[in-house]
């Protein structure tokens, strides 16, 4: 169990694992996966945020911003700036039947 008031309490005591072992990332998204996220794992471990009192969740997905259409625009990165802010960690596009997509050679 982690140390009370650390991210992941509520996960675990709902009997959750948030760890998954080398060997099974390598399973699951290929040869070498592992070692990379227990590298970046080691690193980002030497920094603890204290989240006690806080709700840890995972990146939130917006299924209908239409923000597809912000990715064409050349301050894209500032545009979807606000949506990392909030939380959110994926867009959907073109729920509504339609999308820059394709991509064509002018879009890319």
């Amino acid at each position: 169990m982690p140390e009370p008031g650390r991210a992941g309490d509520a996960f675990a005591a709902a009997g959750f694992s948030l760890v998954a072992s080398e060997a099974e990332l390598d399973r699951i998204f290929g040869p070498g996966v592992g070692a990379a996220v227990a590298a970046l794992s080691r690193a980002v471990r030497a920094r603890t945020l204290d989240c006690a009192g806080r709700t840890i969740t995972p990146g939130f997905i917006d299924i209908h911003s239409h923000s597809d259409w912000l990715l064409l625009l050349e301050d894209a990165a500032e545009r979807v700036g606000p949506f990392l802010q909030q939380g959110v960690t994926t867009l959907v596009g073109g729920n509504c039947g339609f999308s820059p997509a394709p991509v064509t050679e002018r879009s890319r």
